[in-house]
């Protein structure tokens, strides 16, 4: 074997080496430390890198029914959610807890479209608020200590506090109110 080839395989193992290792803590990342079902729905919550966001997944078991959770039970599923985080083997302080789409939580939503409804600084006509863009919008709405507070119950046996909601992708409804976005929200250790 030549020396170039000698180095060439070298330079190759140790590199497969390094992905294979990157891609094991990223596997292991990706793999969820919670799983539950519901009647209609399968969740689970899985990390991304540390200080970084807890993404909750919900899929739908059936295409015909919604997962949409009340207050109570947004309250007892992130508890649990948190609950199995500190009990995880990856431990680690988030920036964030992916909600993901606001029709997975019917009291968000129907609070967001009340709101809109009811607040002069929204337009049913235009579908938008009177000024700035929908998500600053969405974001003030949901912002609110009705909405924050609901989430700090489901963090408070773990210390985690919860701050503020931030959302993208807002849909308008034929009744030119917001009713669905894309959405996370802020968290940190009490």
């Amino acid at each position: 074997m030549t020396k170039t080839a000698l180095v060439f395989m070298t330079a190759t193992l140790t590199l497969s080496g390094t992905a294979s290792s990157s891609s094991q803590e990223t596997r292991s990342l990706q793999q969820p430390f919670y799983q539950t079902a519901t009647e209609h729905c399968t969740l689970s919550a899985s990390r991304e890198r540390p200080g970084s966001t807890l993404r909750l997944n919900i899929g739908r078991k059936d295409p015909d029914h919604e997962c949409a959770f009340t207050r109570s039970e947004t309250i007892k599923l992130f508890s649990e959610i948190l609950d199995a985080q500190e009990k995880s083997e990856f431990k680690g302080s988030y920036s964030s807890l992916l909600l993901g789409s606001l029709s997975h939580y019917g009291w968000m939503q129907r609070y967001l479209m009340e709101t809109a409804r009811r607040d002069e600084n929204w337009s049913q006509k235009t579908g938008k608020p009177l000024s700035g863009h929908e998500n600053t919008y969405v974001d003030s709405v949901l912002n609110r200590p009705e909405i924050i507070n609901v989430f700090n119950k489901a963090g408070a046996k773990q210390g985690f506090r919860f701050s503020a909601a931030s959302c993208e992708k807002v849909f308008i409804s034929e009744a030119g109110l917001p009713y669905d976005a894309f959405c996370w929200i802020e968290m940190t250790p009490e």
